[in-house]
């Protein structure tokens, strides 16, 4: 069994690049917004 798909792979477009940066800064940013959120919600809870 030989694999079909044994094409090297190009390196990556910079846009993929690109937009897995700014998939981390957003994620990033909303675990912080949902940390203050959090924290927000169990203050005003007492």
């Amino acid at each position: 069994m030989t694999p079909k798909r044994k094409k090297d792979r190009p390196v990556t477009p910079g846009w993929v690049d690109t937009l897995i940066q700014w998939l981390e800064v957003i994620g990033v940013i909303g675990t912080i917004l949902a940390g203050l959120y959090a924290l927000y919600e169990l203050a005003t809870m007492f």
